[in-house]
């Protein structure tokens, strides 16, 4: 196959921006949509049948410019703008030429703004244009107008419970980390966003989470609690090689790596990556603020407030820390094999994702098959560098649904979910990436 597609390059360049600029999993789910709804809107352009999620089917070129080259150039100025717009501030000093190296590389003059929609950057710029100011006023706060900073929450969040005193063990406890920080919660307002497809942001809402009087709450606190004393060497694989922490792509971008390996392999060009990546995008898009409207609304306890409030003062056995093994230790001072993230439990963001994805590429390409698989070396942990796996360890997904099945459990095995987070999570996931296709599908007008 000659060189990636250009649609594959520029979502390999939001991916490593994502990277370089810690950005958490909310905003690069909606960076990703943003690039590559602008990149889908400018090729709509030159497709007769497609409808731009901006201009509808006002702006059509002529046949005669319906060439390989202008698609290319216009779906590069829309991705180039809207990415300029969300990363340029906070990428590194030495990475801020990120996405105009690609300009210049495919011979495309960054500083050309014209808005000139007979000319393909024109077509670009608009479109970029559009999204981005769109953006602006979606309910993400990037600007910080709904409250200071930008991304801010402006909801008024109040975490039940503070650092050293549990008042109600069903709901959420900010932790206090080395240091002395306190958590806050990341981005509570994710859930009043602006959507992909969605009807009202609660279309999905999951079922509630086990409270603190109900008679399956202190069973599944047990359950985590006995997979942590025995965590064996594929689940330790599992928790690490799943896990996304800041600084990595973020599990949306996780998936997009998954749809690149997908896209080349069955030879996709640049068309059919940019639907492909146009339909998955915004169900990432879609899950992230469907899942964050559930966590904000059940505001629910993890699995660390729990274990280390009820079995305080008892001796339980459980992973010790990086190269400890299981031990036995106090429950207060029990720890999860994976840091628990600032947010509430109910529902797991991984299974959100990870299912809205799944179900999209199995619409995309038509079947379940995925076929990859990876082989994590000795040592190559990152939660115990040098001491996990203890050896070789390969992970295959036969299919799409269970790589997004393996990805929640990654969450259980990492001590910072329940069962029920994962299943109502992988349940979320279906019910958006299904709502997000059809849309897509609408869209595509085929």
């Amino acid at each position: 196959m000659s060189e990636k597609p250009l649609a594959l390059q520029w979502n390999q360049l939001i991916l490593d921006a994502i990277k370089f600029t810690k950005t958490s999993p909310p905003l690069a789910a909606r960076a990703l949509a943003m690039a590559h709804t602008a990149m889908y809107d400018a090729w709509s352009v030159f497709d007769k049948c497609a409808i731009s999620t901006t201009t509808a089917k006002y702006i059509k070129m002529a046949d005669e410019e319906c060439v390989k080259e202008h698609t290319r150039k216009a779906f590069s100025y829309a991705a180039y703008r809207v990415l300029t717009d969300l990363f340029w501030l906070a990428l590194p000093s030495e990475k801020k030429d990120l996405f105009r190296d690609l300009m210049c590389t495919c011979d495309y003059d960054p500083d050309d703004t014209t808005l000139d929609i007979a000319l393909p950057q024109g077509i670009g710029n608009l479109v970029g244009r559009l999204l981005t100011e769109r953006g602006h006023g979606d309910g993400a706060n990037q600007q910080g107008t709904l409250h200071m900073p930008n991304w801010s929450d402006y909801t008024g969040y109040r975490p039940v419970n503070t650092p050293d005193q549990v008042n109600d063990l069903s709901f959420w406890q900010p932790l206090r980390k080395e240091g002395g920080t306190i958590q806050q919660f990341l981005t509570p307002h994710w859930g009043l966003l602006k959507s992909f497809s969605l009807n009202f942001n609660g279309q999905f809402r999951p079922v509630p989470p086990f409270r603190k009087e109900d008679f399956d709450f202190r069973p599944q606190v047990k359950a985590v609690l006995e997979i942590s004393a025995a965590l064996t060497e594929e689940q330790k694989a599992i928790a690490s090689y799943w896990a996304d922490g800041p600084g990595t792509f973020s599990p949306p971008g996780h998936w997009c790596e998954i749809a690149q390996f997908i896209a080349e392999r069955e030879q996709y060009r640049n068309t059919d990556c940019i639907k492909l990546f146009f339909a998955m995008s915004n169900a990432l898009f879609d899950a992230s603020i469907a899942c964050w409207e559930a966590k904000y609304h059940y505001n629910s306890v993890r699995p660390i407030t729990a274990i280390r409030t009820i079995y305080k003062g008892l001796e339980v056995q459980a992973w010790g820390g990086p190269g400890k093994g299981t031990q036995t230790i106090k429950g207060e001072q029990w720890i999860p094999y994976i840091e628990t993230p600032p947010f509430p439990e109910h529902v797991s963001g991984h299974s959100s994702f990870s299912r809205a994805a799944a179900t999209v590429l199995r619409q995309f390409t038509g079947s379940d098959h995925f076929g990859g698989c990876t082989t994590l070396k000795t040592g190559s942990s990152v939660i115990e560098p040098g001491k996990a796996p203890c050896t070789e360890v390969r992970l295959d997904w036969p299919t799409f649904t269970s790589a997004a099945e393996q990805a929640g459990l990654s969450r259980i095995y990492g001590g910072i979910h329940f069962p029920r987070g994962n299943e109502e999570g992988q349940k979320l996931g279906i019910n958006i990436g299904t709502n997000a296709w059809e849309k897509a599908l609408f869209y595509f007008n085929d």
